[in-house]
Order: structure tokens, then C-alpha cells, then sequence
């Protein structure tokens, strides 16, 4: 019994949802983050460090992955570990910005443990496409809050 309650903590019994829905233009201040992504956390805090020495308020921390990982070695990828800035600052290098345009998505929202929450959330997302006969989308987009992961991948159709 105490198993089942932890793998419910963790989020392995939740089903992911999936939505597609008009997602809103963002901006955002990154450094680039290379290797295994979950190199990208690190770099976060780097920016978050930066925003705050040069006074620019940081809002949500996002990542935006520009490699398939399924085609990609761990070695090879490249992704964009970032935080949503107001779409006036202008923050100093060493930092990047990027822009998000308003935009058609694919939205899937998965609540859990780290542990377990990327694979069903992209496991969903994966599914969604094939069901749609739709192709993988780089650059998406993750932001997670209070152990809900959201990735997001822009529809071009």
C-alpha cells in the first residue's frame, strides 16, 4: 500500500491533458544549454542570477528544446534554458533573448514527479501527433510549475 501512494504522489496513475488552444506571445531572456537536457535547470539558475544583477524582474522559467531526443545523441543537443522577461527589458550579454509570437499550439499538461512526467507528457504528445498525422515541431516549449510540466508545440499546418 505505501508503494501505491507514493506512485500516486508521483504522478503515475495521472493521464496528461492535451488541448490545442491560442497560446500568447512571450519573451524571454536564455543562455544556451548543450548536452542532456536536464543540463537546461542549471543554466536557468545562471540566467535567473543574471536577470537579478542587472535588475530585470524574472518570471517563469522555460526551456525550449531544439533537438529530437530520439534522433539526437545526448551529447548533441542544444536547448534554450530560459526565463519569461517583460517584453520591454532588454537584458546585457552575456544573456540571449528570444521571442515566442502568439500562436496555434498543442498544449499537454502532465502532473507528477520529474521522474515521471516528461515520459507520459511527451509520451501524449508523441501519440497526439501520430493520431493527427502531424510531424514533431522544434523548438517546444516546457515550463513547469508546482510539479505540472506543460510543453507546448506550435501547429503549422
Amino acid at each position: 500500500m505505501p508503494l501505491l501512494v507514493v506512485f500516486w504522489w508521483w504522478g503515475a496513475f495521472s493521464t496528461p491533458e492535451i488541448k490545442v488552444e491560442q497560446r500568447n506571445a512571450m519573451r524571454y531572456a536564455y543562455l544556451v544549454s548543450e548536452g542532456d537536457y536536464s543540463k537546461a535547470e542549471d543554466k536557468q539558475r545562471e540566467v535567473a542570477d543574471l536577470l537579478k544583477q542587472q535588475k530585470i524582474t524574472a518570471g517563469q522559467a522555460i526551456t525550449l528544446i531544439e533537438d529530437d531526443p530520439r534522433k539526437t545523441p545526448s551529447t548533441q543537443r542544444h536547448a534554450r534554458a530560459g526565463i519569461v522577461i517583460d517584453a520591454n527589458a532588454q537584458p546585457a550579454a552575456p544573456l540571449l533573448v528570444g521571442d515566442l509570437p502568439q500562436r496555434q499550439a498543442v498544449v499537454v499538461s502532465a502532473r507528477g514527479h520529474p521522474f515521471i512526467v516528461y515520459g507520459k507528457a511527451y509520451g501524449a504528445l508523441l501519440s497526439y501527433l501520430d493520431m493527427h498525422g502531424l510531424a514533431l515541431e522544434l523548438p517546444v516549449a516546457e515550463t513547469a510549475h508546482e510539479n505540472t510540466l506543460t510543453i507546448e508545440m506550435a501547429l503549422r499546418r
